[in-house]
């Protein structure tokens, strides 16, 4: 097996997606009319293509009014807003299968969502809200269709008869159109500028997970539009492997697609290049289904010869040591790597069953999927083969999530319709004559969606689009791979969207791009403030909370709070005191904050990222620390210096660089490092939601501090 490409300048990719988050949704803000000079984004384009950045933050005035969504019941128009309210945005699950996706480009025709899945029907539907094809998609029926997702996953938290939320503590519906600033991902984002990303890059289907992953491994999805749709099916098309449970027992979300699909991996094979998936977590979940439980052997049933096994790597994304990042930082990873996430998501943030992941899936914390994209980012910049790694990060779908481009028109695959052995004509929504699921033509392409190129031969704040007239889609990434492999059209025969679909490696040439690989950690950063001074440990300061700054806090909004002084608890035989919150300035009480282990620090500045401990100079309890007690706990002040639970990073709000020092009054916020911390690793400091006067943890919140000098005004 070969393990590098033949191109002279990329000899390893590796391929990250991600789930469900719109182009708009997370990156709509990456560059704005104020980017000029230097800062200006380097559009790549097909000659002729004179458009700016195709994010919300270059529209017009007028031309953004005509983003106007409706809200339900007549009850007026809501506009995509600049920031997301938390980093769980949004906080319950969008519809992200076909009927919904088509209901949020299309608006609300006076039908049910599930409409859209009857061909005879949708075709008049569309013949008449596109005025015979004359009138795009207006792309304005997202807050309509969250209203559904709300009400079916609501389980008693939200009133159901209620068509517009807005009670307190229940669910506002113009969340669905928050939109992330740059700041609020500075992962993705700085990557982003430092780099390349697309911003005309759609997914393949108007769908969901498994369609669209899909097309980005085989180049088509054998007629399957939503998930499950070959579930019950699966002894027919694979009777050795195909043990997934019948739809009546259960569904997998995770379908076996028939025996005869070629993928991008078995032509690698074909011609002797190496290639890996990298996964994490079993998926169809182990209880829904007999097995099997890795995703990609799942759905390419050829993959799930004993011959494949060795190219199937778990790994762990919490241990550094693990197989991925051992291999990447040793240089020792194969022409081809796939990396799956750990896959998450649920009903809505409070759900029981809700499932922590790393893919950014709703409903989930975007700081855990961005830790992991920016560890699998050091662990290949820290590699010798870095200068000719190229690193692609995408999203599958929207998943419901906000863009207001109208998806283009597509080719279809060739390779669509469902094949013999059949199903029974009728079961499962295939249609008779298409012979697809919903009798979808596959001449649409989805919801557009953020796609990186990262490496070192791409030129900072590239933003690029198709060549040609033809966008780019996932099958981009087989076309790409299969032509850095240099592997002869001719052999690919994986359908006539792959072999029409654009590429990028143009954007790799030597003579274009020279490497750059000093200090790639700047990559992790979109941090504006301007330079203010360094904050140093054991330095007497004031904490100060100020919660977010998006939206816009209204007039009148709440003071800010300060740490003031402590109060003996319940616990104090154990040594616990609890420290109030006040909106006195005068009351607040100072601290320092001092290296987590005693030590003499490697820089008196405090830099971005570093671990360190909260210790009250209070008269009565000086030298205590600030203690994380546990997840929803009070947190209160110990004595003990060794205790996990009193150790905290500190992370500026826009950087994730550690050569960074963090900035008197700049937003920081704070993360425990207890070990206990539940199911969400970053639980933040924060005001406890049902006794504002005390501290707790709690994830998927900004809860953003200012660390102020002891004394000034």
């Amino acid at each position: 097996m070969k393990d590098t490409l033949p191109h002279p300048t990329i000899k390893h990719v590796v391929v990250l997606m991600l789930e469900n988050r719109g182009f708009d949704h997370a990156m709509g803000w990456l560059y704005t009319p104020q980017d000029t000079g230097e800062d200006a984004p380097r559009i790549v384009t097909r000659a002729g293509d004179r458009r700016p950045f195709l994010g919300l933050s270059m529209l017009r005035p007028e031309a953004f009014e005509r983003l106007a969504n409706p809200l339900p019941d007549n009850g007026g128009t809501a506009l995509p807003a600049r920031g997301a309210r938390s980093p769980k945005t949004p906080s319950y699950n969008p519809g992200e299968s076909f009927e919904h996706i088509m209901r949020q480009m299309w608006g609300d025709p006076g039908h049910d969502a599930a409409a859209w899945t009857d061909p005879v029907r949708r075709k008049a539907m569309l013949a008449q809200l596109s005025a015979d094809g004359t009138r795009a998609a207006p792309m304005n029926g997202y807050v309509l269709d969250y209203q559904l997702a709300v009400a079916h996953d609501s389980e008693g938290v939200v009133n159901k008869a209620s068509s517009l939320i807005k009670s307190r503590g229940a669910v506002d519906l113009t969340e669905i159109l928050d939109t992330y600033t740059p700041e609020q991902l500075p992962v993705l984002s700085g990557l982003a500028r430092h780099y390349g990303v697309s911003d005309e890059w759609f997914c393949s289907v108007p769908s969901q997970t498994n369609t669209n992953r899909a097309f980005s491994m085989a180049g088509s999805s054998r007629g399957m539009v939503n998930n499950s749709f070959y579930d019950p099916f699966a002894s027919t098309w694979n009777p050795v492997t195909g043990l997934l449970k019948a739809a009546s027992e259960g569904i997998s979300n995770s379908d076996a697609l028939p025996v005869t699909t070629r993928s991008l991996f078995e032509v690698l094979q074909q011609f002797d290049y190496s290639w890996k998936v990298y996964w994490q977590s079993t998926w169809p979940p182990k209880g829904t289904t007999a097995g099997p439980y890795q995703y990609v052997r799942t759905m390419l049933p050829l993959l799930g010869a004993g011959c494949f096994d060795g190219n199937f790597v778990q790994f762990d994304a919490g241990n550094d040591k693990s197989a991925f990042f051992a291999a990447a930082r040793k240089g020792e990873l194969p022409a081809l790597s796939w990396i799956e996430p750990k896959w998450g998501g649920g009903p809505h943030w409070n759900h029981t069953a809700r499932a922590v992941g790393n893919d950014m899936h709703p409903v989930s914390d975007t700081t855990v999927a961005e830790d992991f994209v920016m560890n699998v980012y050091n662990a290949l910049a820290a590699s010798p083969a870095w200068p000719s790694t190229l690193f692609v990060v995408t999203f599958d779908e929207n998943g419901g999530t906000y863009d207001h481009m109208v998806p283009p028109a597509a080719a279809p695959s060739g390779n669509d319709r469902v094949p013999l052995p059949r199903p029974k004509v009728g079961d499962h929504h295939m249609d008779a004559q298409t012979r697809t699921e919903f009798g979808f033509d596959f001449a649409q392409f989805g919801v557009r969606v953020p796609t990186l190129l990262i490496s070192p031969h791409i030129a900072p704040r590239t933003v690029l689009r198709s060549p040609t007239e033809v966008p780019f889609d996932h099958t981009s990434l087989i076309a790409t791979i299969l032509t850095l492999a240099q592997v002869d059209k001719r052999h690919w025969q994986l359908g006539k969207r792959v072999s029409k679909a654009p590429t990028f490696e143009h954007l790799l040439a030597p003579a274009q791009s020279p490497p750059r690989i000093a200090n790639p950690s700047q990559a992790l950063n979109v941090r504006v403030r301007p330079e203010a001074a360094a904050l140093h440990y054991h330095s007497e300061v004031l904490l100060e909370y100020i919660d977010h700054l998006w939206p816009t806090p209204p007039a009148g909004a709440p003071q800010p709070l300060y740490l003031g002084g402590s109060e003996q608890g319940s616990i104090a035989s154990v040594g616990y005191y609890y420290p109030t919150l006040t909106g006195d300035r005068t009351r607040a009480v100072k601290f320092r904050l001092l290296p987590e282990n005693g030590d003499a620090p490697v820089t008196p500045t405090i830099l971005n990222m570093a671990v360190l401990r909260i210790v009250t100079t209070e008269t009565a309890w000086a030298g205590f620390n600030l203690l994380c007690v546990g997840p929803v706990a009070p947190c209160a002040y110990y004595a003990r210096t060794a205790d996990t639970g009193a150790k905290w990073q500190v992370r500026i709000l826009s950087s994730r660089d550690p050569r960074q020092q963090v900035q008197f009054d700049e937003p920081v916020f704070f993360v425990s490092r207890l070990s206990a911390t539940g199911q969400d690793p970053l639980q933040r400091l924060l005001p406890n939601p049902g006794d504002p006067r005390y501290l707790t943890t709690r994830a998927g919140e900004w809860a953003l501090w200012r660390v102020i000098r002891a004394g000034a005004a």
